[in-house]
């Protein structure tokens, strides 16, 4: 089961989660394909984590969440060059979307005492130190 397609933004490629059980966060990985549909590539690594919701930072970059074993969900992207991972922290919700500059993550979280939902940002810094994650009240 393919889920999460996006192209790159120069439409050269096609980045998607895949799995066998779209039930289970813990058995999707992320993977890459040329425009054409011949050579497809797995980018996220293989064990016993998933990685899903794939957002493309830049050309040579991808952006997922992967489920992180205490909760919530770790922010984590590769480099498409070195194929290393950086993590870059958790947030508590897969509800969420990347801005268009992929520098900031929205998310929902419930409201402890009222009906309704409330609104998380966190900001990816991309200054000297990797892809730093902060989150702002």
């Amino acid at each position: 089961h393919a889920s999460h397609l996006v192209w790159s933004p120069d439409g050269t490629q096609l980045a998607f989660a895949l799995t066998a059980d779209p039930l289970n966060f813990n058995r999707y990985a992320v993977w890459i394909v040329d425009r054409a549909g011949k050579t497809a590539q797995r980018i996220s690594p293989e064990g016993e984590r998933g990685y899903f919701a794939p957002v493309w930072i830049g050309d040579k970059r991808l952006g997922a969440l992967s489920p992180n074993p205490q909760g919530g969900f770790d922010v984590v992207s590769w480099s498409l060059d070195t194929k290393r991972e950086a993590q870059h922290g958790v947030i508590e919700s897969a509800d969420c979307d990347w801005s268009p500059d992929r520098t900031k993550i929205v998310y929902t979280t419930p409201h402890p005492t009222q009906a309704g939902s409330n609104l998380r940002l966190f900001t990816l810094k991309f200054g000297n130190s990797p892809y730093a994650l902060r989150a702002s009240p």
